[in-house]
C-alpha cells in the first residue's frame, strides 16, 4: 500500500497528501482516525511539571539538611525537567495536519550515535503556532535510506525549502 508520498517514521508512517499530512501506525492512511490520540501533550507536561516541582522541593529539603549531594541531584534534575516542560508547551501530537495550516517545515540532520534526524512541522492550531516532530527511523533500521526518501518527498511537495539544521 506504500506509495511515492509515504515514508516510514520511528513509530509508523507519514503520508503526505495534497491537502494534509497524516501520521499512522501502519502503511494504510485510512487507519489514522482509529488511533485514540489528542493533539495536545498537556497531560504529560502537567505530570512532568508536578514531578519537577517535587524534585525541586526535595532539593530544598536536602539543602536545609546540609546534604549537598542530594541538593545538587534533586535540584538539578528538577530544574532540568522544568526546563523541558517549558520548552515543550507548544508541541503537538496531532496525527492530522492540514497543509493550509502549515507555516514551515524544518529538517534536522542526524548526529550518528547521538540523535536521529527529524522534521519539525510548525502549524497553526486554533490560532496558536504548534510544533509537531516527526522522528525518522534509526540507523540500524534503514534510517539513512528512509531519510533520503522523506527529504525527496518533502521537497517535491513544496514543504521543505532547504532549511536544514
Amino acid at each position: 500500500m506504500e506509495n511515492n508520498t509515504t515514508f516510514r517514521t520511528k513509530t509508523g508512517y507519514c503520508h503526505v497528501m495534497p491537502d494534509k499530512i497524516l501520521l499512522s501506525a501502519n502503511s494504510n492512511p485510512h487507519t489514522v482516525f482509529q488511533v485514540p490520540t489528542s493533539g495536545s501533550v498537556m497531560k504529560r507536561l502537567t505530570m512532568y511539571g508536578l514531578l519537577s516541582l517535587c524534585l525541586i522541593y526535595q532539593g530544598y529539603i536536602s539543602y536545609r539538611n546540609n546534604d549537598n549531594f542530594f541538593t545538587v541531584l534533586f535540584g538539578g534534575f528538577g530544574l532540568f525537567l522544568l526546563y523541558v516542560v517549558i520548552t515543550s508547551i507548544n508541541n503537538s501530537s496531532a496525527p492530522v495536519i492540514e497543509r493550509k495550516d502549515i507555516e514551515k517545515v524544518q529538517f534536522t540532520k542526524a548526529i550518528p550515535w547521538l540523535r536521529r534526524s527529524y522534521f519539525s512541522i510548525f502549524f497553526n492550531e486554533n490560532g496558536k503556532i504548534k510544533k509537531r516532530i516527526i522522528m525518522m527511523p534509526g540507523s540500524l533500521t534503514g534510517g539513512a535510506e528512509e531519510t533520503i526518501k522523506a527529504l525527496e518527498i518533502m521537497k517535491r511537495e513544496g514543504l521543505l525549502k532547504n532549511n536544514f539544521k
